[in-house]
């Protein structure tokens, strides 16, 4: 954001200056090191995103933030008592931190916390203080790669909107177990390759029915033929990667003539699959072609496409 702008949303935003105390907002400076302790006191808002700062080593007293923000940064370590003193932290963004592994149970001390945002970050043990966020809205643990196990998370009660995709957690039939006591889920983006557990999936109606984005990865010729069994009105990404797509056979795709609004559906799969695709009618491939684009080949692993200098 321009300085200038930025000046001007800061000061609208703290009551045309009243309250501009509460408010520390230095992200894109290159800070090493976060803003002086004292300050914490009396913010409620901040945000230091896009610096370069790579540890929390001390534990500021915040009793009225609200809203943490650290983005992109190179956090690696993050003291187990910073989030001692956060009680009314409702809102924490973590995601592009591509060196932080791990979470300080302490977590379980933001006991207000409403949003988190773990994705593209290395994090790979679910934090136990995790599930006793009782007021957790959302979570979104994308493009994490290496979280090794979700178990616990039908302790997040309030949970509304769950971002699994590319989150490599283990397949296993307890993790759909967990998936449908979320009672209040509305929203799930997953991946799935195991084709046991992606059937049980599909035919799932309480989860297809909330799923936007579904990622189908490294299927093996023994999986032969997946069926789409439950529909899943809310689809709007479908991302078929890293499988043998010449011996197995998606019998039916959730889609019809008029099940999907035009426009609102992207379907990602490589090239030799979408060609040999077959439609369960032409008003069918009439409106859903448009939807459908083959993966970029010089994608990294956190899902960016790679620039290649041109010879």
């Amino acid at each position: 954001m321009h300085d200038v702008v930025r000046e001007m949303a800061l000061w609208i935003a703290s009551d045309f200056g009243k309250q501009k105390e509460n408010f520390i907002v230095q992200a894109g400076l290159q800070w090493r090191n976060i803003p002086e302790i004292e300050k914490w006191k009396v913010a409620r808002r901040v945000s230091l995103m896009f610096n370069y700062i790579e540890s929390i080593p001390d534990a500021p007293e915040s009793p009225q933030l609200i809203t943490l923000l650290l983005r992109k940064n190179f956090l690696a370590h993050i003291s187990s008592s910073f989030f001692r003193l956060m009680p009314m932290l409702v809102v924490l963004d973590l995601s592009m931190n591509k060196d932080l592994r791990h979470l300080p149970d302490e977590i379980s001390e933001c006991v207000s916390l409403q949003y988190l945002s773990l994705s593209r970050t290395r994090i790979r043990l679910w934090p136990a203080g995790l599930v006793e966020l009782r007021k957790l809205i959302y979570l979104n643990l994308e493009y994490t790669r290496m979280v090794e196990s979700i178990c616990g998370i039908s302790g997040l009660t309030s949970l509304k909107v769950l971002r699994l995709f590319v989150s490599g957690f283990p397949e296993d039939p307890c993790v759909l177990n967990e998936l449908q006591l979320l009672e209040n889920l509305q929203t799930l983006t997953i991946t799935l390759g195991l084709a046991s557990i992606l059937e049980q999936f599909l035919s799932n109606q309480r989860l297809a029915s909330c799923t936007r984005a579904l990622r189908i990865e490294n299927l093996n010729p023994q999986s032969s033929e997946i069926s789409f069994v439950a529909t899943m009105d809310s689809l709007q990404e479908l991302h078929l990667a890293h499988s043998d797509i010449s011996e197995i056979k998606l019998r039916k795709l959730p889609l019809n003539f008029t099940s999907v609004p035009r426009g609102d559906l992207v379907i990602e799969a490589h090239k030799k699959w979408i060609e040999i695709l077959e439609w369960e009618d032409e008003a069918t491939k009439a409106r859903f072609s448009p939807s459908f684009k083959a993966f970029p080949e010089n994608i990294d692993d956190d899902g960016y496409e790679i620039s290649i200098p041109s010879s």
